[in-house]
């Protein structure tokens, strides 16, 4: 009861309690489901997700299959749909929804997601800024949770598994360079793995988004003074190691949805979009530095929460 009691006074679960509070009194404000009659499942949400919500109810109620269905068309292989939309274990709660539920069921889930990401946050933060007090972890998480990105995919619910991982997989890489190699190689992998399986998309970008982190932190473990090179080696491949072994333990769902996408009408993948080419000014982020800012196919909103900002200008000043 004590070890409970202490989970529960804890920065994350304040954070994971702020913010799920905080979702269900903009929910209430606004008439939206559970409160209301309206639901934050629009666009894909509304056209894909709600359906294939209740397709999941029916494979975990043994009404229908999680490999092939006839429920498509004439019937087709179901593996990459449920490795793109439906792994993320917190889908399973929908065995407590009735089928008219399932928008209930949909902004019960955003909420769950954004409490996630401010309480995963909240644990970075922690052992990563120690020196930051409390309540601006706290301010700092609930940002992170409500930010621009998050708040954008509400419709785009598959999207935010990656979100809740990512300060894990951060943290991850800090320990494994300035704290405990092996600590930090055990969170890195399964934040890694588990990033992958709950959706492989944003597990990818995760992983990219990793290897932008190391060199940040390398950076600053080797400017407070650590410069031998063969520990920098070995920092990179337990790195590469956890990388690798992240990507094997999720291969039993990764592959194959590889295979079944390489069978599919978008098999082959458009390379000039990876040509280093400028479709717009970049300069035009400062213009979307704003509240309610979205982006375009030409101009990108970072907008990251109004704390955030006033606290670097705060920096400065």
């Amino acid at each position: 009861m004590n070890l409970v009691k202490k989970v529960l006074k804890s920065r994350p679960a304040i954070a994971f309690a702020a913010s799920f509070l905080v979702t269900m009194l903009i929910f209430a404000a606004f008439a939206y489901a559970p409160f209301g009659l309206k639901s934050v499942a629009g666009a894909d949400a509304n056209i894909q997700y709600l359906d294939l919500f209740a397709y999941l109810k029916d494979v975990l109620a043994g009404k229908n299959s999680a490999t092939y269905t006839m429920s498509a068309l004439l019937g087709g292989d179901e593996v990459a749909t449920f490795a793109y939309y439906l792994m993320s274990p917190l889908n399973l709660l929908v065995v407590f929804f009735q089928k008219s539920q399932l928008p209930i069921f949909y902004d019960i889930l955003l909420a769950l997601k954004l409490s996630l990401s401010a309480s995963s946050m909240a644990i970075f933060l922690k052992q990563r800024f120690p020196k930051i007090t409390g309540k601006f972890q706290l301010f700092l998480a609930m940002s992170y949770a409500f930010c621009q990105y998050n708040i954008a995919q509400s419709c785009n619910i598959l999207w935010l598994d990656g979100v809740y991982l990512l300060p894990l997989i951060l943290l991850g890489i800090y320990q494994l360079v300035a704290v405990d190699k092996r600590k930090g190689f055990f969170l890195l992998t399964i934040s890694i793995a588990c990033s992958m399986v709950f959706n492989w998309c944003t597990g990818l970008i995760n992983i990219i988004f990793s290897a932008i982190w190391l060199v940040v932190e390398e950076v600053l473990y080797l400017y407070e003074g650590s410069c031998e090179l063969k520990a920098l080696f070995k920092r990179l491949g337990g790195y590469l190691s956890a990388v690798f072994l992240g990507l094997a333990l999720s291969a039993f769902i990764f592959l194959p949805n590889y295979v079944s996408l390489k069978s599919g009408a978008r098999s082959t993948f458009d390379w000039d979009l990876l040509k280093p080419d400028l479709i717009n000014n970049p300069f035009t982020v400062i213009g979307k530095l704003g509240l309610n800012v979205m982006s375009d196919s030409t101009n990108v909103s970072l907008y990251c929460g109004s704390i955030v900002v006033i606290a670097v200008f705060a920096l400065f000043f």
